[in-house]
């Protein structure tokens, strides 16, 4: 048998010596002395690199590296044979001696490329990055085969990602894009790394070009109105989905298209017909997405179609009974639909599973305010500012409380922390105004909360009979008469602004007029008692 065909069955065997890139075809030419014309085979170096190899099938790598080296003495220009012997000690965890022989390869056979993966290889066993990544740079500048290159890139981004060199291991995907078709993955992994790095302007870029090189593919199209989304450019958003969702409204695009319009319509509330109408059609009984349920719940309360929002939030619930919102909004719906009691159960079940979630205590707080049962509504919005004193709404709640259970000090103190932490709010200082002119005291800086509201909202029916009622307090009938008559005008079903109408007319001595408001104030709340000895 030829020697050349015995050599090559022989190492044919020898696989995972090496990693596949960097294997040498072990061939009897790999280690021929060559001149011009025909190689002149080098039969002693032959010889020892056959009993290398024969050492190495067998697992003997402390007598491969001493045939290796035997081999090396007879012809020092193999890069077979240095391939060989690096991998016998690297074989043997002697990696400072391995990355020697692959350095004296290197330099010794004309820095034949195949050295530099290895010579990677090897440094990085050793700890040394920065020599591992010359390494691979350097062999993707030389090599033409672009397999190569990809894996010599992939190992790049590794290392980069080892030392937290994020960018440069985005850099690193986007080239492994750029090397050949179906490289997707590489640049959406980019992608992810540049989203979470905060650098939008790349994953736009990004997701441009997928949309560019992949014009058919709606998912990227898809993954742009996300980046839109979560970058607070809802409107751009919106504009990619729509045609999307025009050619397939039950698809996901219709689910992120819903969401945003369910968003969008917190800050502008003509949005909200076109959730409902884009979220609607993705309800398919218990097998709805329980976002779509939960967006419509939140859409048809705001929509004031209490029913359908009850039944949206029971189906969520139904779905996910761990799902704080889910508590949250059939708590807000069926206080809406003045289920009180159905509302303080589903709050405590709520409760019973999010102990520690402040909102579920303020709105059980409220619905306990509007069953007229203060103690229990103190006792909860209290505990609501306990878990978050920096909620505004349980204040706002525990100043109407207080004034019910006639601790207006207590009132007044949550009126002025709410002014505090909101100072341009004319709501709140309106509310203390009133407050101060109920009790007739500190009627002055009445006057002056209650101005400043009316610079805010100078139509506000509400903040206009404050400054009327203040003036009553003051004794200034005119004036009283002047504000409540105007407020009146935008609250002709307001029982209490005719009530105050009556009581200025009645000391203006105009007793006829006086009676003619308190029946009309009378008709509104027949219940009044105190309207009822008026008219007497």
């Amino acid at each position: 048998m030829p020697v050349a065909l015995c050599c090559s069955l022989l190492l044919a065997s020898c696989a995972g010596i090496m990693p596949s890139w960097t294997k040498s075809d072990r061939t009897s030419s790999s280690v021929a002395d060559t001149t011009k014309g025909a190689p002149s085979y080098n039969s002693e170096s032959i010889s020892h690199y056959m009993d290398g190899v024969t050492a190495e099938m067998q697992g003997n790598y402390a007598m491969a590296v001493l045939d290796f080296q035997e081999a090396l003495q007879a012809d020092s220009t193999s890069s077979t044979i240095y391939m060989e012997l690096g991998n016998a000690y690297r074989a043997l965890h002697k990696f400072d001696q391995s990355l020697r022989v692959f350095q004296l390869g290197l330099k010794n056979t004309g820095e034949k490329e195949e050295f530099l993966p290895s010579i990677g290889e090897t440094s990085l066993l050793l700890g040394n990055t920065k020599q591992a990544e010359a390494a691979f740079q350097r062999f993707i500048q030389i090599t033409k085969d672009t397999d190569k290159i990809s894996r010599a890139y992939a190992r790049l981004a590794d290392i980069y990602l080892q030392q937290k060199e994020y960018e440069k291991v985005a850099q690193t995907y986007e080239k492994l894009y750029n090397l050949g078709p179906d490289r997707q993955e590489y640049l959406l992994k980019a992608q992810n790394i540049y989203a979470r790095l905060g650098k939008y302007k790349e994953v736009r870029k990004l997701i441009s070009l997928l949309q560019q090189d992949y014009p058919n593919d709606q998912e990227y199209k898809l993954d742009l109105a996300k980046f839109f989304s979560e970058t607070d450019k809802p409107d751009s958003a919106i504009h990619i989905l729509k045609p999307l969702v025009k050619n397939d409204p039950q698809s996901e695009a219709a689910l992120l298209l819903g969401e945003l319009y369910f968003k969008t319509a917190n800050l502008d509330s003509t949005y909200i017909d076109s959730a409902y109408s884009t979220l609607k059609p993705l309800v398919h009984g218990d097998s709805t997405d329980v976002r779509v349920l939960y967006y419509l719940g939140g859409i048809t309360l705001n929509m004031r179609k209490y029913d359908e929002s009850e039944s949206y939030y029971r189906m969520v619930l139904k779905q996910q009974d761990s799902l704080l919102g889910g508590y949250y909004g059939l708590g807000v719906v069926l206080r809406a639909e003045e289920k009180y009691n159905s509302a303080v159960n589903i709050l405590n079940q709520g409760i019973e599973k999010f102990p520690k979630e402040p909102e579920l205590y303020e709105q059980l707080g409220m619905s306990y305010y509007l069953m007229n049962k203060y103690d229990s509504s103190k006792v909860n919005l209290t505990h609501a500012l306990k878990l978050d004193s920096t909620l505004l709404r349980p204040k706002h709640f525990l100043a109407f409380v207080y004034d019910q259970l006639g601790q207006q000090d207590s009132a007044a103190v949550m009126y002025k922390d709410l002014i505090a932490a909101v100072p341009g709010e004319p709501l709140y200082k309106n509310n203390l105004a009133y407050l101060y002119a109920q009790e007739g005291v500190h009627l002055d800086v009445a006057l002056q909360l209650v101005d400043s509201a009316l610079v805010a909202e100078p139509d506000n029916s509400s903040y206009l009979d404050t400054k009327g009622w203040i003036y009553y307090q003051m004794g200034n009938y005119q004036s009283a008469r002047e504000f409540v008559s105007r407020a009146l005008q935008d609250s002709q079903d307001n029982a209490e602004v005719m009530e105050h109408l009556g009581d200025i007319y009645s000391k203006l001595g105009n007793t006829d007029m006086a009676r003619e408001y308190y029946q009309r104030a009378l008709k509104i709340k027949p219940d009044n008692q105190a309207l009822k000895k008026k008219i007497q």
